[in-house]
C-alpha cells in the first residue's frame, strides 16, 4: 500500500508543480480536519449557552430585584406596652416586565440568638400575621412596590437587665434572622424568591 507521506527519493525527484500540488493537498486535509474540529466546538458551545440562557431564564434573580430591609424589633413599643410585634419592609423591582403582584408570603424558617433574650423553658415562635403592598402591577422596569410584613412572636422577652439598664446601647443589634419566600406572576406562571432577612433591635 502506497504511503501518503512522499520519500526523500520521491520528494527529490518531484518537480515544482507536484511539490505544489502535495503542499496543496496536505493544507487542505489540515483545513478540513481544524473546520470540522470548530464545528464540533461550536457546536458544544452553543448548546452550553443554550442552556445557560435557559436557566437564566429560570432564575428568580433575572426577572427580579428585591433589596430587603431589617426585621424591626421595636425595644420602646415593647417596653411600654410588651408587645412582640414585628414589622419589615422590602423594595421590590422588575427586571422584567410585566410582573404581578400577590399577598402571598411565606416564612420559611428564623431563628434567635440567646445574647440578649431571656431563656425560656418553651421554644421561641415567629408568626408571618399580614402582608401588604402598596402596588399589585409593576408594568415598566423603573417602577418598584413595597412590601410590608408584620410578624407576631411567642416567649420571645427581652432580657431584662438589658431592657433597663443597656435599652440604648443594644438598639441595632442582629439579634436573629428569618427567611421568607414571595410568591410573584411572570410571564403567566407563579414563580418565587427566597430572601433572608436580620432581626435587629431598634
Amino acid at each position: 500500500m502506497k504511503s501518503w507521506v512522499p520519500t526523500k527519493e520521491e520528494w527529490t525527484n518531484w518537480d515544482k508543480l507536484q511539490r505544489c500540488g502535495y503542499v496543496g493537498f496536505v493544507v487542505g486535509i489540515m483545513g478540513f480536519i481544524l473546520t470540522c474540529l470548530s464545528l464540533v466546538d461550536l457546536s458544544k458551545i452553543y448548546k452550553e449557552v443554550g442552556e445557560t440562557n435557559e436557566l437564566l431564564d429560570k432564575s428568580t434573580a433575572s426577572i427580579t430585584h428585591i433589596v430587603p430591609g431589617d426585621i424591626e424589633f421595636n425595644l420602646k413599643s415593647y417596653e411600654e406596652k410588651s408587645s412582640t410585634f414585628l414589622n419589615a419592609s422590602l423594595i421590590f423591582q422588575a427586571r422584567k416586565v410585566p410582573i404581578l403582584l400577590t399577598k402571598k408570603v411565606e416564612l420559611i424558617n428564623f431563628r434567635f440568638d440567646d445574647q440578649y433574650l431571656s431563656y425560656q423553658d418553651f421554644e421561641r415562635t415567629l408568626e408571618l400575621k399580614k402582608v401588604l403592598i402598596n402596588k399589585v402591577s409593576i408594568e415598566k422596569v423603573s417602577e418598584s412596590a413595597i412590601i410590608n410584613l408584620e410578624f407576631d412572636t411567642m416567649f420571645v422577652f427581652v432580657n431584662p437587665h438589658d431592657l433597663v439598664w443597656n435599652i440604648d446601647s443594644i438598639r441595632g443589634e442582629t439579634i436573629g434572622e428569618a427567611t421568607i419566600r414571595i410568591f410573584y406572576i411572570s410571564n403567566e406562571r407563579e414563580v418565587s424568591s427566597d430572601i433572608t432577612m436580620p432581626i435587629r433591635f431598634v
